[in-house]
């Protein structure tokens, strides 16, 4: 019977953006829970990074001389949306065997169930760090692959995604990699397996991948400064946003070292320093699994869950951790070693294009591949964090993790 690419259209529209929608919600708590302001953007948006508060400002009595007058302007930064995109690639021969639309509408829409997963973790990862960790130790390439990589963090990295790879000074690329199997050691870190390993030209690397090379979305890293991605580790962390200095005066993140597991204490000064600095007390908090349950065991007897709603992605009956009456929400694609707390004007999500099919009929439609016997639906968004108020936005690094 088989399945025309008109119909394939109509199914990739209706069926298949349900299908998407759903990944982005598994792949990203964030996402899925509302964590963090969402703003949807028609294009460039503009913020201005203020240099906190003026000399001239004094007590004047009557008759005094004004003080001395200082007028410093806001930087103006441009914050462009950043695409993320995925094929969802359907074998020809797998189209012409259909029988029936059951069968039609299960094979488009599982395998734009599987592209739109990879796209959506790449979402949910970037907005905490498009950095997904670096090489612990010089290790010895074979045929193109290496059998257990030690890695310095596991939250970020997926089987079967291709990884870019680079010096450690973060500017110079070295190739690529294929993700393989993840063995998480307990601390945090990791070994992984990694194959199809190429250089910068597509010719297979040989002799080895050196300690502090640094593992990568696939393709932050390649715009122009001032059109990458802002995660939560770039407003916290980078002197340069978008591509131009700020890093003075408010105009600094909250970002704090802790070298040791998670404590109350710590956690308290970080929502402290940002409060003194913001004038806001945090409204959510992030952590990864590993943390988090050091978190639980460390409040055994302490800590507390809020009760859901009928609006709660958690559902009515679901809880939450909280901590000062804010929620604690768990994503996996939170780093391993690091907490973060935002007050939620300070960073948010600008929205251009939620991630969908990319037209349904005609040029923007399914596709024959140009390369491979196979039918291609691209799955596209547009998406870049916002940062408002930089000093509302805090994170604790360096968090040890419990074996």
């Amino acid at each position: 019977m088989g399945i025309t690419l008109a119909a394939m259209a109509l199914i990739a529209a209706r069926d298949g953006n349900d299908a998407v929608k759903d990944q982005v919600n598994l792949k990203s708590q964030v996402r899925a829970q509302k964590a963090l302001s969402e703003e949807k953007v028609s294009g460039v948006r503009v913020i201005q990074a203020n240099n906190a508060a003026l000399g001239s400002s004094a007590i004047v009595v009557g008759g005094g001389t004004y003080p001395t007058d200082e007028n410093a302007a806001p930087t103006p930064l441009y914050v462009s949306p950043v695409s993320f995109l995925a094929h969802a690639s359907i074998p020809i021969d797998s189209a012409e065997m259909v029988n029936g639309k059951g069968d039609a509408i299960n094979l488009v829409t599982q395998n734009m169930r599987n592209a739109s997963a990879t796209a959506a973790h790449d979402m949910g990862r970037a907005i905490f760090d498009g950095y997904l960790g670096a090489v612990e130790v010089t290790t010895s390439i074979s045929a193109g692959a290496i059998a257990s990589l030690p890695v310095n963090q596991a939250s970020g990295l997926r089987q079967n995604k291709i990884v870019d790879l680079y010096q450690t000074n973060g500017s110079t690329k070295v190739g690529t990699g294929r993700v393989g199997a993840v063995t998480r050691d307990g601390d945090g870190t990791c070994h992984v397996a990694v194959s199809e390993l190429k250089d910068t030209s597509g010719a297979t690397l040989t002799g080895s991948l050196a300690a502090g090379t640094g593992l990568w979305i696939q393709g932050f890293l390649t715009p122009a400064a001032a059109q990458q991605f802002c995660s939560l580790s770039s407003a916290v962390g980078s002197a340069d946003l978008y591509g131009t200095n700020v890093a003075s005066a408010d105009w600094t993140g909250v970002d704090k070292t802790l070298g040791d597991v998670i404590s109350l204490g710590a956690l308290r000064g970080l929502c402290d320093d940002i409060a003194s600095r913001n004038g806001s007390d945090p409204d959510v908090f992030f952590m990864g699994r590993a943390v988090f349950q050091d978190w639980e065991q460390l409040q055994a007897t302490n800590i507390r869950y809020a009760q859901g709603d009928t609006l709660d992605p958690l559902g009515k009956n679901g809880v939450r951790p909280m901590f000062r009456d804010k929620p604690i929400v768990v994503d996996d694609n939170c780093p391993d070693s690091q907490v973060f707390a935002v007050v939620k004007d300070a960073y948010l999500l600008g929205l251009k294009r939620e991630l969908s099919t990319l037209g349904n009929t005609g040029a923007g439609g399914p596709e024959v591949s140009q390369t491979k016997l196979s039918y291609l639906i691209k799955i596209f968004g547009m998406m870049n964090g916002i940062v408002d108020h930089r000093n509302g936005v805090g994170r604790l690094k360096s968090v040890t993790i419990t074996p």
